[in-house]
């Protein structure tokens, strides 16, 4: 995840100090650490972080059970100030609605260091999916020079209805950063998880032993899913759920699971909702303003998405979203952000978008090129031969065409500096182009003549046409 220099064994945080430098005044640095995360990671990394910044900027947010507030309270003023939040997608949230309650608007912009098990806002904004022990100076310089970002916030609220009269009984409101889930596919397995954590937490201590846990859960459901067919079958979300999204009612498919999505990212880096273009869709993106409804036919099914070998079902894109959870239904497995829940009594559930928070991506990754011209996935040509075409996710941002091997990627795979360059059709390929500059040749392909002329419109607005002869340097395969 972070690139760091080979050390001999028994460097102590001291050395680590004489690498990175004093914390410099302008660029100050608060550290929070969740010291239970990661089978224990997190305290191991404090005395790391204590070597290298002032003991004040380095907080165990479990130490006294004191959280993120006393340290934000102190340092709230200081001027360019940047957050790392060391922990799960929790410990980033955490802090995230501690800042809100502080009214801090914007918030200082928060880096997440991924010591938990899913990790996703922290593959979204480019630190990797687990920390696996790199040295902490190259971190704390990354986090220097991370690019800031935007998240979108959402507001989940859940009215609780009585089933005789039909009123409210009770109203909840959750903050909500990566996704609502619904149902008897993903959503109940993770309730099945946080009993089996919570009853016996000695038996969850790495994040690898977690995965493990989940992944036998998964399969005891789908045993259980094979023997009680009939009673799922009579359970199917689109008979005990109503979906409306931006006021539209939206019909539902024979699925068993619902998942409301603000991330390109869930379950520890899974693509639910693909890569295949779709005109009536729009691309994923962490602060469009609006969220993706993907169904989940079963526990098998989502375990066909976890091994790569299909996608979710795409049902909508939206900026609003109610479901009524109907009467007389069976209780309803729920969870917002890793924490589960079973709804027994009928409600409706609201969701809106709340706002947004900036957060820190690192430099080069996929959620750094902020407000992109275009992005969207195509093949790209290598040197090796007729058969070396990759699939890349392409993002153009001024006159700069980065490409990356997917849409969590912490690093460009490599970029096309568009300055004099030439955009030139194939008209043996409806659907390839090629872009010249004055070092190389790139052969792309697109899904469809459409999505070509859209790259090529976008490319001519950043590019220049070439007045000379160029050498031409085979492209490298990457």
């Amino acid at each position: 995840m972070f690139k760091s220099s080979k050390s001999s064994k028994g460097k102590s945080g001291e050395d680590d100090a004489q690498q990175s430098g004093e914390q410099h005044h302008e660029d100050p640095l608060l550290v929070f650490v969740n010291s239970k995360s990661g089978g224990r990671q997190g305290a191991a990394l404090l005395p790391k972080f204590r070597a290298l910044l002032p003991h004040d900027h380095v907080i165990d947010l479990l130490e006294d059970n004191q959280g993120p507030r006393p340290a934000l309270e102190k340092f709230k003023e200081l001027p360019n100030l940047k957050i790392l939040a060391c922990g799960g997608d929790g410990t980033g949230k955490w802090i995230l609605e501690t800042m809100d309650k502080m009214g801090l608007d914007p918030n200082p912009p928060v880096a997440v260091l991924p010591l938990g098990t899913g990790n996703d806002i922290a593959r979204v904004l480019g630190w990797g999916g687990g920390y696996a022990g790199e040295k902490v100076p190259p971190i704390l310089q990354e986090v220097r020079q991370s690019k800031i970002n935007d998240l979108d916030r959402w507001q989940v609220q859940i009215n609780t209805v009585d089933p005789q009269s039909g009123d409210t009984t009770e109203t909840q409101e959750h903050c909500m950063n990566n996704y609502l889930s619904l149902g008897f596919a993903d959503a109940r397995v993770a309730l099945d998880f946080h009993k089996k954590r919570e009853g016996s937490p000695f038996l969850f201590a790495t994040r690898g032993i977690n995965k493990l846990w989940y992944a036998g859960l998964g399969a005891k459901a789908m045993l259980t899913d094979a023997i009680s067919a009939p009673f799922f079958a009579s359970a199917t979300l689109d008979k005990i759920l109503e979906l409306s999204v931006d006021g539209i009612p939206v019909p539902l498919p024979e699925i068993e699971g619902l998942i409301l999505l603000n991330l390109p990212s869930y379950a520890g880096g899974l693509n639910l909702w693909g890569t295949t273009k779709e005109d009536r869709f729009d691309v994923v993106s962490m602060n469009d303003g609006q969220l993706e409804l993907i169904g989940i036919r079963s526990v098998f099914h989502f375990s066909q998405i976890g091994a790569g070998l299909a996608t979710g079902v795409r049902i909508a894109q939206g900026k609003s979203v109610e479901i009524t959870y109907k009467p007389d239904s069976p209780p309803l497995p729920c969870k917002i952000d890793g924490e589960p829940w079973l709804q027994e009594l009928p409600a409706t559930f609201n969701v809106t978008w709340v706002k947004r928070s900036q957060m820190l991506c690192r430099s080069e990754s996929v959620a750094s090129v902020s407000k992109p011209t275009k992005t969207g996935w195509m093949q790209k040509k290598g040197q090796t031969g007729p058969m070396s075409w990759r699939t890349r996710w392409f993002v153009l941002k001024d006159s700069t065409l980065y490409y990356y091997t997917t849409t969590q990627d912490t690093k460009a795979k490599g970029k096309i500096d568009l300055k004099f360059s030439a955009v030139t059709e194939d008209p043996a390929a409806r659907t390839s182009f090629t872009i010249s500059t004055p070092a190389r040749e790139w052969y792309l392909y697109t899904d469809s003549e459409e999505d070509k002329q859209d790259w090529i419109g976008a490319l001519m607005n950043h590019g220049s046409f070439l007045t000379q002869d160029m050498e031409r340097v085979p492209e490298n395969s990457q």
